[in-house]
């Protein structure tokens, strides 16, 4: 018995592709009418098919957390007036202190990121080395200056944003 579910989905403007799946051994027979009028029931003009059922539905419209809408290809304007106002309350800049260049770009990353997750610019045990931080780093000359990295580490420390692991080679937001 298969342990992964077929999942199919299917816009309007690529019904025609779906006559080319009739040859496909996952899907059993379908009807492409069937599923045209799927796609129109649908608010989103999709039909998908579930192989935990073996059959197809109308779509529903799903909550877009990404902030950009694919099927009008635009930027959906209350996600990034949210996005913005939510980095704005704890931007250096409003915190009345001035941050060295290197401090700010650090924490804008770290609040980009939204999370209270470790990041490590080193592996240290049962730690990883996280590449995306590593990276960032590596970018602002950090990662090969161990005083300019404490330096750095220490005015963000002094502000009361970030923790330092107790290895002292990861970082995390408070």
């Amino acid at each position: 018995m298969s342990q992964l579910t077929k999942i199919a989905l299917v816009h309007k403007s690529n019904l025609g592709v779906i006559a080319d799946w009739k040859q496909a051994k996952i899907f059993r027979s379908f009807d492409t009418e069937k599923i045209a009028k799927l796609i129109d029931q649908s608010e989103v003009e999709r039909a998908i098919y579930y192989g935990g059922t073996t059959e197809w539905y109308a779509m529903n419209k799903l909550v877009n957390y990404s902030a950009f809408d694919r099927d009008n290809n635009k930027f959906i304007e209350d996600s990034i007036t949210d996005t913005t106002e939510q980095i704005t309350i704890i931007e250096p800049n409003n915190l009345g202190i001035e941050l060295s260049e290197n401090a700010e770009k650090i924490l804008n990353w770290l609040v980009k990121r939204n999370s209270r997750d470790w990041f490590y610019y080193k592996s240290s045990g049962e730690n990883k080395r996280d590449n995306a931080f590593t990276m960032m780093l590596s970018r602002l000359g950090l990662l090969n200056d161990e005083r300019e990295l404490n330096d750095t580490y220490t005015e963000l420390l002094e502000i009361e944003k970030i923790e330092i692991s107790e290895d002292d080679l990861g970082i995390r937001l408070l």
